[in-house]
């Protein structure tokens, strides 16, 4: 994504200020808050499925990025985005083993890379620019799938899906 975008902006901002405010604390407290503390704490301590877990932190982390918005369609596009991006960092933070790492840094460098390169349309970006969003998502489930492969037990089954 990050090399997409390099290709794709006509913009450029290298501020470190500016990646540690709008890169850095928003995926470690957000990922933390989120993902650790909320969906751990319904998937894994209060035994709630993925679904409903994943489904409730997401409409909350959804609910906190409306202020990126400007208008009712914006609002309600970035949205369903970000509660889908937030079902994504939930799936990632189970199939990693629990740990919160791997995808607070697939959320940093997402936000460095919107912070960098200065494409327009924020979280949600233009229709070139989501390609290689795409394509990030597409390697994250090659990354998971090689932990399969390599013996790592799955977290998200068919019988956690509703009830853990």
């Amino acid at each position: 994504m990050t090399l997409g975008y390099a290709y794709l902006s006509t913009d450029l901002n290298l501020s470190i200020a500016a990646v540690i405010t709008g890169s850095v604390y928003p995926a470690l407290f957000e990922e933390i808050i989120f993902r650790a503390i909320l969906f751990g704490l319904l998937f894994r301590v209060c035994k709630w499925g993925f679904i409903p877990a994943a489904i409730t932190t997401s409409l909350i982390f959804g609910f906190g990025h409306l202020y990126q918005s400007h208008d009712v369609i914006s609002a309600l596009m970035l949205f369903a985005f970000m509660a889908v991006a937030g079902s994504w960092f939930a799936w990632l933070y189970c199939e990693c083993g629990y740990s919160i790492w791997y995808p607070m840094w697939m959320h940093l460098f997402m936000n460095a890379t919107y912070g960098i390169f200065g494409m327009s349309g924020g979280a949600m970006g233009e229709a070139s620019a989501n390609i290689f969003k795409g394509l990030t998502i597409v390697l994250s489930l090659v990354y998971v799938y090689w932990l399969i492969k390599k013996g790592k037990p799955r977290a998200v089954t068919k019988q956690r899906l509703w009830k853990s």
